[in-house]
């Protein structure tokens, strides 16, 4: 039996005992879930809008949706984070330091991606 050149698949468990996704299921399953996620959006797109001011109202609604949820998940990532970032210091441990500069780094990427929400959903 010949073997392909390059890269082996590894098969096998991994440290906690559970099978490992190959590459090829790993794919599948992704474009299986973006498949759903396009079949809901022709689904939901049956009903389309028939005017301009349909259109408009339609991308006013989703704006303040995405704003409101950038805001629900800053308000979140900022709460979880810093609580996290705070026990670590607490128990002492030494990777608190580059965890917090991290959280700091993704609390100003989630600010700055709600600020620009905001700006894009204001007349």
């Amino acid at each position: 039996m010949k073997q392909k050149k390059g890269k082996l698949k590894k098969q096998g468990n991994n440290k906690d005992g559970n099978k490992q996704l190959s590459r090829d299921k790993r794919r599948k399953v992704f474009l299986t879930l973006g498949l759903l996620v396009c079949a809901s959006v022709v689904l939901y797109a049956g009903n389309t809008p028939k005017t301009q001011a349909d259109i408009e109202t339609k991308v006013t609604e989703w704006q303040t949706a995405v704003t409101s949820i950038l805001n629900i998940l800053v308000g979140i990532y900022g709460v979880v984070g810093g609580f996290l970032v705070f026990v670590q210091y607490m128990q002492g441990n030494e990777q608190a330091q580059k965890n917090l500069i991290r959280f700091i780094i993704g609390l100003a990427v989630f600010g700055i991606a709600a600020t620009v929400a905001s700006f894009l959903s204001t007349p």
